[in-house]
């Protein structure tokens, strides 16, 4: 059944209907978001009085309670062996990642500490016991991402192959010193006393190798190694009669016995 509005046609009065119907659909359309919205606000504002009626700690403590009693955590790790992060840290990728390699960490202070022990002169060049352990901690510590710390302990590394390579060499040269069979009349006649010996191995590998002791960029830290692997191959398979040992025992007596040749 066709409704007309009065006093006009039918086809005047189904355009006023059509015109009507459309500016309805309109209206609703503009109204939907604020509908919405309003509905949105007084979500909101509930939510927010529950909030203030529970105490959301309270919360938490209650469901860490339930987890307890059901036998979900023992400790660090759940009944399964799954470890359960610690609310109390950040997730870290930089703490994951230097934690993966603790080992490596561990080795590097083992073997800086085996160095610290050692008898040899300037090697490392702190003095003070532990103050090279500490300087390559804080020198990790201070690492602002997973980059950097990687570049830090590659660093630290090489430098301490390097302090190791050098120690190699000078206890090389120090015991073939010793092993001489006129140390005891060559040390009479030297200005140098005997607890000069290192300082002045020491002073010799330094001098030897200053045209290469550089460690800005990794070809001549590789050229650096590669000079002190030489030297130490030398004294291993020569002894007393490599090139490198007689040019330190010239310079070492010399001074004191004029015209004295090299073993």
């Amino acid at each position: 059944m066709q409704i007309f509005f009065s006093g006009m046609p039918p086809r005047e009065s189904y355009r006023i209907e059509k015109v009507f119907n459309m500016n309805n659909f309109f209206l609703f359309l503009l109204l939907k978001p604020i509908l919405r919205f309003f509905l949105l606000s007084i979500y909101l504002i509930i939510i927010q009085k529950l909030f203030n009626w529970f105490d959301l700690h309270t919360l938490c403590d209650i469901s860490h309670v339930i987890c307890h009693t059901n036998g979900l955590f023992t400790g660090s790790e759940d009944s399964f062996g799954i470890n359960v992060p610690n609310p109390n840290e950040t997730d870290d990728p930089l703490s994951r990642f230097r934690a993966q390699n603790a080992d490596v960490e561990a080795e590097l202070f083992s073997r800086i500490r085996s160095l610290e022990s050692q008898l040899a002169y300037g090697l490392p060049p702190q003095l003070n016991p532990g103050e090279y352990e500490q300087l390559v901690r804080d020198n990790l510590e201070q690492s602002a991402n997973i980059r950097s710390y990687q570049s830090a302990l590659a660093l630290e590394i090489s430098d301490l192959s390097i302090l190791e390579l050098k120690l190699d060499l000078q206890n090389k040269v120090f015991d073939l010193f010793l092993s001489e069979p006129e140390l005891i009349h060559i040390l009479d006649r030297s200005p140098f006393q005997e607890n000069s010996i290192r300082p002045e191995i020491y002073e010799f590998i330094e001098n030897k190798i200053n045209p290469v002791n550089s460690a800005r960029h990794a070809f001549q830290r590789n050229l650096l190694e590669g000079t002190l692997l030489h030297y130490i191959r030398d004294l291993q398979q020569n002894g007393t009669q490599s090139a490198f040992y007689k040019e330190f025992y010239l310079q070492f007596v010399n001074p004191a016995v004029p015209g004295l040749q090299a073993p």
